[in-house]
């Protein structure tokens, strides 16, 4: 059974499906949900599936990872990094055809007892709080701020790289986004901006 949630210009295609096919008894579209009910429509499932073409994170995916949901989900933009491969199941291809294998191969997962609901929780409960997420963020922006300034002609040599057209228009990009900085500049300067305090951790901790 299927147990679809959230709102949008697709909903009319999905009543017509279930109304052609006469899976009311296997569909259950629940429409916009406010969000103190998400974690109780998440409870009520075994698999999430996330079926997006674009993704930059899915906080969605980490919620029902969280919920004790496994997850099968496109491999696109950030999903591979946010769960560890015993929780989720990659879809090979974009279609729909790659989507029912994996998750068929989920479905036969947790009815063989192979998902611990409990123990994911706690996993991500570890994996995603306040301060894991605030010191792989430093770590990141440390590791950005001592690389060395690329120069243009570097920058120019690695977008050329993508192909003859692609780098063109990668190229062509990278200039029309360095004028709009400019312009943001001149609009809003760098000195106008507030500046948040620094903070002593140590202060922080106790």
């Amino acid at each position: 059974n299927f147990i679809i949630g959230g709102d949008g210009p697709k909903r009319l295609v999905l009543d017509e499906m279930v109304e052609k096919h006469q899976l009311q008894s296997r569909v259950e579209l629940l429409g916009r949900l406010p969000y103190s009910r998400v974690r109780s429509v998440m409870c009520r499932g075994s698999i999430f599936l996330n079926c997006s073409l674009t993704e930059s994170f899915g906080s969605a995916i980490v919620e029902a990872a969280c919920c004790g949901l496994f997850v099968v989900a496109t491999g696109v933009g950030g999903v591979p990094e946010i769960l560890p491969p015993s929780m989720i199941r990659y879809t090979k291809e974009h279609d729909s055809k790659s989507l029912l294998v994996a998750l068929e191969e989920a479905i036969d997962l947790v009815t063989s007892n192979g998902v611990n609901p409990f123990s994911q929780h706690e996993h991500i409960k570890k994996l995603y709080n306040w301060r894991n997420v605030a010191e792989r963020t430093v770590k990141v922006y440390t590791c950005l701020s001592q690389l060395d300034d690329e120069s243009w002609n570097d920058r120019f040599r690695r977008h050329m790289k993508l192909g003859s057209i692609s780098g063109i228009f990668s190229v062509f990009l990278v200039v029309v986004d360095w004028i709009l900085l400019q312009i943001l500049v001149l609009l809003k300067p760098a000195d106008s901006i507030e500046v948040m305090p620094s903070i002593d951790p140590l202060r922080v901790q106790q």
